[in-house]
């Protein structure tokens, strides 16, 4: 019935393939988290506690890299040349920024006269987004600001030179290990507590959301591909170009799942015959996900988050306008 106006399946296949496309960009749009996630609890370090950290692990034989995080609140951020203002949740960063995000790479934890900014941020208070160089200030100390990065959210961030604020988080550098045992390891070795959050099972559902189109099509092509064999057999050419197209979509799909598609190491159970393992394993995941879904994101996690919602729904939305089609 929808299909009666030649003009239709066209509209409507171009709106699918529209949709499907934006989901593949957003999913792009997710980033690697480039650490592993712990909210302290308990007795949290201070900025002493947490350069102490630092320089003990700095001096080990295996350093791992880490970067302290406290929440500063919303501050009052000032032009100190024209006097603009704007506010921006602050966060106190001690060790390796880059852990935080990937792009802090060479805003040195030594820095503590420059500070980060948002695109946003930058063009309230300077009038553009290229504020690298300008001066701003809070709570009383002028800071320059080192980069400009285009977060999704306002936000400064800065090497705090006061130490009595505690931290409530650490971004912990993964290398080798698993990530539960990475963060086990270094908050017994430290005497803290807290629980792991972790983004990585992010992209696989997302990815998975994405598979349900080429799915679709592929069911398609194998259908016109047996009426085809059906009525002419093996020596009709459009038996063998349905089964080129199903093929070669076919194998684009085994390629996106073989680069993109990861299994971690502690998804292998030790021995197969362990049943219970996938129970367990699943229901830890379930846990895991809860908590990251629960606990306050960084601005990457914030942005992985929402490109993988928008993903999802683009998918599942081409997905079912492809039945109308």
């Amino acid at each position: 019935m929808f299909a009666r106006g030649w003009w239709k399946r066209p509209v409507l296949g171009f709106i699918i393939f529209f949709l499907y496309w934006n989901s593949i960009l957003a999913w792009t749009d997710i980033r690697e988290e480039p650490s592993v996630s712990i909210f302290l609890s308990g007795v949290c370090p201070d900025g002493r506690k947490a350069e102490e950290i630092l320089e003990t692990e700095a001096g080990s034989e295996n350093p791992s890299g880490i970067c302290f995080y406290q929440d500063a609140g919303l501050k009052e951020l000032s032009d100190t040349q024209y006097g603009r203002t704007s506010q921006a949740p602050a966060g106190g960063l001690y060790g390796n920024a880059a852990l935080y995000d990937s792009r802090l790479n060479g805003f040195s934890g030594e820095d503590r006269a420059g500070c980060v900014i948002d695109e946003k941020t930058a063009l309230d208070l300077f009038g553009t987004k290229e504020g690298e160089g300008r001066p701003l200030s809070f709570d009383g100390r002028e800071y320059t600001v080192r980069k400009v990065i285009p977060w999704k959210q306002q936000m400064i961030l800065f090497h705090p030179e006061e130490k009595e604020n505690t931290c409530t988080r650490v971004f912990l550098e993964v290398t080798g290990n698993s990530r539960e045992n990475s963060a086990r390891q270094f908050m017994i070795k430290y005497g803290l507590t807290g629980v792991l959050t972790d983004g990585g099972f992010l992209k696989t559902p997302v990815s998975a959301a994405l598979m349900l189109l080429p799915g679709m099509i592929f069911v398609c092509l194998f259908k016109a591909m047996a009426s085809e064999r059906k009525k002419y057999g093996f020596q009709n050419a459009s038996y063998w170009l349905w089964t080129a197209a199903g093929f070669l979509l076919a194998g684009t799909v085994l390629a996106f799942l073989w680069r993109n598609v990861r299994i971690p190491g502690d998804w292998i159970p030790g021995k197969w015959s362990d049943f219970a393992f996938w129970q367990e394993k699943l229901k830890t995941e379930a846990e895991r996900m809860k908590l990251y879904l629960m606990f306050p994101k960084s601005v990457l996690q914030t942005e992985n988050i929402m490109s993988g919602l928008i993903s999802v729904f683009y998918s599942i939305t081409a997905f079912v306008l492809s039945f109308l089609w």
